[in-house]
């Protein structure tokens, strides 16, 4: 087996524990037909354990999350979440849980926006304007868990999670590295 498809195997393994969020996606925005026009409303709820349930609720517009990432087919696709302008998710049907907590979001008033996207991410627009509605939310002190009472994250550990996934892809790509360099070795033991 030669050597450079050990490094292959390794850069391959890295590339693809990389989060999801450090892609970008470039869709052209779609500017709609009079006749065809999406509608978009939130309705936003507290959950009683924490965070927003956010209800998307559209006309002319068709939920398509099996083509995410493909091909603009007028009138369908699914939403981009924002909380005070930066994206935190993509939204595939009417509903969605906003987990404040995950987002260690300060006690205070928020804006909620969701926008509508094409199947290749272009954002549905009206004579240039994104086609989107916004909510204002209010986190308050005693809110500030999503999870069950009991099972909430200290600030202390909140702030760790993001260097520990980091870690845990550097233990994972050494792991690998050892293994393939040991079936590399024992590879070549076999052949002798």
């Amino acid at each position: 087996m030669p050597k450079h498809r050990i490094t292959t195997l390794l850069l391959a393994a890295s590339i693809s524990l990389l989060p999801a969020a450090s892609f970008a996606h470039m869709g052209e925005s779609h500017e709609v037909e009079p006749d065809s026009i999406p509608t978009i409303s939130l309705s936003v709820a507290k959950d009683e354990i924490g965070g927003f349930n956010v209800q998307i609720i559209t006309e002319n517009f068709a939920w398509a999350p099996e083509r995410a990432s493909q091909e603009h087919v007028p009138g369908e696709g699914h939403a981009h979440i924002y909380v005070d302008g930066v994206k935190v998710a993509r939204v595939y049907s009417e509903w969605y849980h906003l987990n404040t907590a995950s987002l260690d979001l300060a006690p205070g008033v928020y804006e909620v926006t969701v926008d509508l996207n094409g199947n290749d991410h272009g954002a549905y627009v009206l004579e240039g304007q994104k086609i989107e509605a916004s909510a204002e939310i209010v986190i308050e002190e005693d809110s500030m868990s999503a999870m069950p009472e009991g099972e909430e994250m200290h600030s202390e550990t909140m702030g760790q999670s993001e260097s520990l996934d980091w870690l845990s892809i550097g233990a994972i790509t050494a792991l690998g590295a050892l293994l393939a360099a040991g079936g590399f070795l024992i590879g070549r033991r076999t052949h002798r």
